[in-house]
């Protein structure tokens, strides 16, 4: 088990394309820098048990402690970098339920169930999931019991949530337990989900 951690760390370390090597631009610069500001930091914290700190930033060792961490531009463009692929996988794992077009994995609905749980980050899930997988065929759902439709509406009528033009509709636990029976008997596609949904009406 040691020598396989130790091969991969070895293979992950002589890939130029890793994120090892693209973190930073101007590497062994960079890191000259972060031990250039860990001794900032010190030197700001002995300022401060020596009373010699004062009471202007301007001069102080703190300026030139921030100075330094907001030159490191590129460092934090390089940290970004992870980012642009984790949230497709922390996305669909998140997801309560998902109907697949069987045989694929093309996702033809996404169900979010709030019972108790934030409405709000039901929504932003499903539009996560959106900007992710579609392709212009899935369905997006919230199903929610009676008590919270009007919640749900007020969410969806966030300015910030009806920009993104997501097509979420939702259904009411009530519609889902009558309809349950009759949904299995006579439904023949993801589409019969479409009868017993409410779309958000502005």
């Amino acid at each position: 088990m040691e020598q396989n951690i130790s091969n991969i760390i070895t293979q992950y370390k002589t890939d130029t394309q890793s994120v090892f090597h693209t973190w930073f631009i101007n590497n062994d610069e960079r890191l000259k820098d972060f031990r250039a500001i860990r001794r900032g930091v010190k030197q700001v914290i002995d300022d401060i048990k020596n009373n010699s700190f004062g009471i202007d930033f301007k001069g102080s060792s703190l300026e030139i402690v921030m100075n330094s961490i907001t030159e490191q531009k590129q460092v934090f463009i390089g940290a970004a970098h992870p980012f642009y692929w984790k949230p497709k996988l922390p996305t669909i794992k998140l997801i309560d339920e998902l109907w697949f077009q069987k045989g694929t994995n093309n996702v033809l609905c996404a169900f979010e169930v709030e019972k108790s749980t934030s409405i709000y980050s039901g929504i932003l899930r499903l539009t996560d999931l959106s900007y992710t997988i579609s392709d212009g065929d899935e369905a997006f759902y919230l199903v929610v019991p009676e008590q919270r439709e009007k919640d749900l509406q007020l969410q969806l009528a966030h300015p910030s949530i009806k920009q993104n033009n997501i097509p979420i509709k939702y259904i009411l636990f009530s519609e889902l337990r009558k309809n349950c029976e009759a949904l299995c008997k006579f439904g023949d596609s993801h589409h019969i989900i479409e009868k017993i949904s409410k779309p958000y009406v502005c």
